[in-house]
């Protein structure tokens, strides 16, 4: 066998605490999916949680593929996203802190 080549084990099952890692979400995002729903199977080995390789799979290509109800729920999210922000701006420019109302001690003119 070659120096270049990697053997990896391929594993069953994962704990959350490494499916969270393995695919860049974090517990609080992993959490919010379980309870929307919207996240893995999970298998229960005597009271521990694990969530098998092809469940993962099986998860990644719902979010790969998602039927028309997610893609609604989806722009539903994303227009709610764009409106607090605004929102937040005109706040935010509104504020007599902002930074455009704020006078500059020291300028030279």
């Amino acid at each position: 066998m070659s120096s270049d080549v990697f053997v990896t084990e391929a594993r069953a099952a994962f704990s959350i605490s490494e499916f969270c890692p393995r695919n860049r979400i974090s517990r609080k995002k992993f959490n919010k999916l379980v309870n929307d729903g919207r996240g893995p199977t999970f298998m229960d080995l005597d009271g521990t949680r694990r969530i098998s390789a092809a469940a993962e799979r099986a998860w990644q290509q719902r979010f790969e593929n998602p039927t028309e109800k997610e893609v609604e729920a989806i722009a539903r999210r994303r227009a709610r996203r764009v409106q607090h922000a605004k929102e937040a701006g005109k706040l935010s420019a509104a504020s007599p802190l902002h930074v455009s109302k704020t006078r500059h001690k020291n300028r030279t003119t």
